[in-house]
């Protein structure tokens, strides 16, 4: 798969650029930032071609920026870039926008002039992956070698260094179906269990059910003897009612044959007359006790005056002996006319008071005329009072002779009711169907379905027991002893042999490095365990007593050796390699081997990228600039 032509419009700093990288050999992208004469190249826009490469593919750049965020800044529109591969004989053509004028957002995928976009960008982002053979992960491993995605390696931990071999050789997907399958087996194990218990309820049911099938059509039968003999026995309670009914009403006409309810209006209307001296003597008895409550309050009145004037003496008493002797509203000391004074208005208030009481007794003596007087007329009103208990004795009597006369009625009432009741039900009954039928209807129905149930059941078992057979299967194929095991024993070598191949060069055969995937345990149990070994011929005997130069070396050849266990596994072979400031901290020796693992890494690639700061212009030909000004970004080759 050959990349032909990147053309950026808008695109992070770059405003627009067209780039050919079909069989370029070694490229060098070199910068230029004119904004900032303190950074030389740094923050030009070198990395925006690959960043721009990655993103019309992946919907990402190979720095993580996305979504509205690539737009170029001054523009802030018509953001937009194309990539044309060639694949055989097909010709793709890729071409990803954002805040786009005309094309929104969208994403265009045309294949030999012929348009094959999907209606979502979703769909069309799983096209350009089937297309290309690689995903965002594979791309970043096996195509782009960037400064901030090269760790460095020997210095990992297992987990760290597992999980990039892992997403290098596809050995993940590998771990995801074992676990998957274990998952699978657990769940058709419960599966087949809850089966098992299934199959069991289900003939436990149809036992149940066949029972009560016979004695379901044993009520069928019970029923229709149980209508008859019902019948009958309803037909003879409704004659013997019939009989009974009409002896309670020839005693009922006879018990009640006088109107008791004109005799008690002869007793009512004797009482009514009574009524008026009943209500005089009513309105006579209000009238002597307001009259008493009168005297009552006016004595209290003189009590609370005659308790004041004791309370007045005592103030004067103190006066006089001098316990009080200051005045209480301004606090003032009392001089002999202040005592004077004070003592003479009390005995005014005293004198007042006298008179008041003697005015009071006098109207209280008036009260007191009153209230005898209106006494004297209530009991007047009393004795004219006739005696009436024998009348209300009789209209008692006369009251309950009516309600029993009432009670016997409402009992005819219900009898008759009762009578109407029995006959509806002997028609009924005579009409009705046999419920039980459909009842055994019902369990013979449910019978079958549980009979077919059952059969279904066993069926399923049989299929869980043969998956389940199955997923033992996957399981030993997919563990870490089964095709893991042997595809890492693939790897292994595959790693060491590219890795000592770059280091060779890199080193002058100085440095070798083993990667270490596998070990077996005392127990013969093989686990995954995974460390990179360094030996040095003149040096320190591990990677972490190396000089800066030396781990820089051994890293970049571990990296190297990763990639191209990526691009192994990739589906389609992609003739690009991009190397983003690989050559910081070599020294001019360093610098020149990896030229040369580049010339190599060229026969193979077709084009490779070098992006740089540093002056390579001596090893390598072809230079495109990135020259930003004013904020944008332009390219010069």
């Amino acid at each position: 798969m050959i990349v032909n032509d990147l053309d950026i419009n808008n695109f992070l700093t770059m405003k627009q650029a067209h780039v050919n990288l079909n069989n370029r050999g070694l490229v060098l992208i070199s910068g230029v930032n004119e904004d900032d004469k303190s950074t030389d190249s740094n923050g030009a826009g070198k990395s925006t071609l690959v960043d721009a490469l990655c993103w019309c593919l992946f919907g990402v750049t190979a720095r993580g920026v996305t979504a509205d965020e690539v737009v170029n800044d001054k523009i802030n529109k018509d953001c937009s870039v194309t990539v044309k591969i060639a694949d055989n004989d097909d010709v793709y053509e890729i071409t990803r926008y954002r805040k786009h004028s005309i094309n929104k957002n969208i994403i265009k995928v045309v294949v030999n002039g012929v348009d094959i976009s999907r209606p979502t960008n979703a769909e069309n982002d799983d096209l350009i992956q089937k297309l290309v053979g690689m995903n965002e992960n594979i791309f970043k491993v096996a195509v782009y070698c960037g400064q901030d995605n090269m760790p460095y390696l020997p210095a990992l931990t297992d987990k760290q260094i597992k999980e990039l071999i892992e997403n290098a050789a596809g050995i993940s997907e590998l771990q995801n179906a074992y676990e998957l399958a274990r998952i699978q087996k657990s769940g058709h194990s419960a599966t087949s269990t809850a089966l098992t218990l299934k199959v069991s309820d289900i003939e436990k049911e149809i036992d149940s059910l066949q029972m009560n099938v016979r004695l379901a059509q044993a009520k069928v039968d019970q029923w229709e003897d149980n209508r008859q003999l019902e019948i009958q026995l309803r037909t003879q309670e409704q004659t013997d009612a019939v009989n009974r009914f009409t002896a309670e009403i020839d005693k009922f006409k006879m018990d009640f044959q006088d109107d008791v309810t004109s005799q008690i209006d002869v007793v009512s209307k004797e009482l009514q007359k009574t009524q008026s001296l009943r209500d005089d003597y009513e309105q006579k008895t209000i009238a002597a006790n307001s009259a008493l409550f009168a005297c009552d309050s006016l004595a209290n009145v003189i009590n609370d005056k005659k308790m004041d004037i004791e309370h007045l003496k005592e103030e004067i008493a103190a006066i006089q002996t001098g316990l009080k002797d200051k005045c209480p509203t301004c606090g003032r000391t009392f001089s002999e006319a202040d005592i004077e004074t004070s003592v003479s208005s009390l005995y005014l208030e005293i004198n007042k008071l006298n008179q008041e009481i003697v005015d009071d007794d006098l109207d209280l003596r008036k009260l007191h005329k009153d209230y005898e007087e209106k006494k004297q007329i209530r009991d007047e009103a009393k004795n004219k009072l006739p005696d009436t208990s024998a009348l209300t004795q009789e209209l008692q009597r006369l009251n309950t002779i009516k309600l029993k006369k009432s009670e016997r009625y409402n009992q005819l009432s219900e009898m008759k009711s009762f009578l109407q009741q029995q006959k509806l039900k002997i028609d009924n009954l005579k009409n009705s169907v046999n419920p039980n039928i459909a009842s055994l209807q019902s369990i013979n129905s449910m019978l079958d379905t549980k009979k077919q149930e059952l059969i279904d059941t066993k069926e399923n078992a049989k299929e869980i027991y043969k998956q389940m057979t199955i997923d033992d299967n996957l399981i030993a194929i997919f563990s870490p002893s089964g095709v893991r095991a042997h595809i890492l024993d693939v790897i292994t070598p595959f790693l060491n042999c590219r890795t000592n191949k770059y280091l060779s060069t890199l080193s002058c055969g100085n440095l070798t490095a083993e990667w270490n995937t596998l070990n077996t345990t005392k127990s013969g149990v093989v686990k995954e365990k995974f460390q990179i070994n360094v030996i040095n011929k003149y040096g320190a005997s591990n990677y972490k007593g190396l000089s800066g130069g030396e781990k820089r070396k051994v890293n970049l050849a571990c990296v190297l050796a990763l990639q191209d266990l990526a691009s192994a596994r990739a589906k389609k072979s992609f003739d690009l390699w991009i190397g983003d400031e690989i050559d910081n901290a070599l020294d001019e020796t360093g610098l020149e081997l990896l030229m040369s693992v580049l010339h190599e890494k060229t026969q193979e690639k077709g084009t490779v990228l070098i992006i740089s700061h540093n002056d390579l212009k001596d090893w390598i030909s072809q230079n495109i600039v990135v020259t930003k000004k004013q904020g944008v970004s332009t390219i010069n080759e």
